[in-house]
């Protein structure tokens, strides 16, 4: 019986040892699939922000903000943003479920400056700016729209403003 007894606390020890390397490797397997799809999302922002960088510099164009942006998004994701004015995409992108707005984060033109890779800003219209601005910001404290330029600024634009980021 003792014989039997110390064979089956082997087996019991060996058992937890084989069990606490599987519990391992399953929490191995959960932190890369969370940090695998944490870089989704970065790549995929940063993705658009290139896309949008090369879109501008070769449109390199002032006045079609929106169709600049429209083709990175398009070139992107598949998708354009219908309208006229750059100002109407804002509503647009609040209902979108691939999007979340994060402006609440983004409250000073020092923030503007610093927005991730890939954030789309829209400005809101006012009487100089009838047709509103939207851009893509490129991580750099640069924008790309239709042109690549210097983040705008509340301080230089003057009206509200939303940020987006892709789910």
């Amino acid at each position: 019986k003792a014989e039997q007894l110390e064979a089956a606390q082997q087996e019991l020890e060996t058992a937890k040892s084989e069990l606490e390397e599987v519990n391992a490797a399953i929490q191995e397997l959960e932190s890369a699939q969370l940090q695998s799809e944490n870089t989704v999302g970065v790549t995929e922002n940063t993705e658009l922000a290139s896309i949008a960088e090369d879109v501008a510099s070769s449109t390199n164009t002032t006045g079609w903000c929106l169709k600049g942006v429209n083709d990175a998004l398009e070139e992107a994701y598949g998708f354009r943003l219908s309208f006229n004015s750059a100002y109407q995409a804002i509503p647009a992108l609040q209902s979108n479920s691939n999007f979340t707005e994060v402006t609440d984060q983004y409250t000073t033109d020092e923030d503007l400056a610093n927005l991730p890779a890939g954030a789309i800003v829209v400005w809101e219209n006012n009487s100089e700016h009838v047709h509103g601005h939207i851009s893509i910001s490129l991580g750099d404290g640069r924008e790309a729209s239709d042109h690549v330029s210097t983040q705008t600024t509340k301080a230089s634009y003057g009206t509200n403003y939303h940020v987006f980021v892709k789910n």
